[in-house]
């Protein structure tokens, strides 16, 4: 089996290949729940005074 991926050429055996095709399988019967990240921002008005004592501090040098 040869699958191509970003313009290169991959070449598999054949129980490289079934393992694959079994992955791909399961994972299309079964799929993954999104993962939900969130991202702590902070309090905007903190980052805002840390922003700006590190700018002061970096202009004034």
């Amino acid at each position: 089996m040869a699958t191509e991926s970003i313009g290169r050429t991959i070449y598999l055996d054949d129980e490289a290949a079934d393992r694959l095709i079994a992955a791909i399988e399961h994972e299309d019967a079964h799929p993954s729940k999104p993962a939900r990240r969130v991202t702590p921002w902070g309090d905007p008005k903190k980052f805002m005074l840390a922003l700006e004592r590190k700018y002061k501090r970096d202009s004034s040098a």
